[in-house]
C-alpha cells in the first residue's frame, strides 16, 4: 500500500513540475515581432524577440512605465536583421548600457531592472 501511495505522489509531483516548466518556457520563449520600421514596444513583446528588418536606420522605443507597465524582470530580445542600424531609445524612464546595435544579424537584450529602469545587454556599441 505504501508503495502505491508513493508512486501516486511521485506522479503528481512530476505532473506539477512539467506543468510549471512549460509555463516558465512559455513566459521566456516567445514568438517574433517583425518590425519593418522604427517600433515602440508593447506589453505583448515581453519575453519575445523583436526582429528589426529595416534597410534604413531605425529605433526600438521603450515607452514610459506610466504608459506601458512591463513587469520588473521583463526581458525582450532585439535582433537587427535588416541592414539599417538599430538604436534603442526610451521615452522618459532610465536606460543604461550602450544603445546602438553593432550591425546586421547582431542581437541585444533589454532587461527591466526596476519600475522605471531598463538595461541594454550585449550586441551594442
Amino acid at each position: 500500500m505504501a508503495d502505491v501511495q508513493l508512486s501516486t505522489l511521485g506522479s503528481v509531483i512530476q505532473t506539477a513540475y512539467e506543468a510549471e516548466s512549460d509555463t516558465v518556457l512559455k513566459k521566456y520563449i516567445g514568438a517574433t515581432t517583425d518590425a519593418t520600421a522604427s517600433y515602440e514596444l508593447v506589453l505583448t513583446d515581453a519575453g519575445k524577440v523583436v526582429e528589426m528588418t529595416s534597410g534604413s536606420a531605425n529605433a526600438v522605443n521603450i515607452p514610459a512605465n506610466a504608459a506601458v507597465a512591463f513587469p520588473v524582470n521583463t526581458r525582450i530580445d532585439i535582433i537587427q536583421y535588416g541592414a539599417g542600424l538599430t538604436t534603442v531609445t526610451i521615452t522618459t524612464d532610465t536606460l543604461t548600457g550602450a544603445v546602438i546595435s553593432t550591425g546586421q544579424y547582431k542581437a541585444m537584450s533589454l532587461w527591466k531592472r526596476a519600475a522605471t529602469e531598463w538595461v541594454v545587454i550585449g550586441g551594442t556599441t
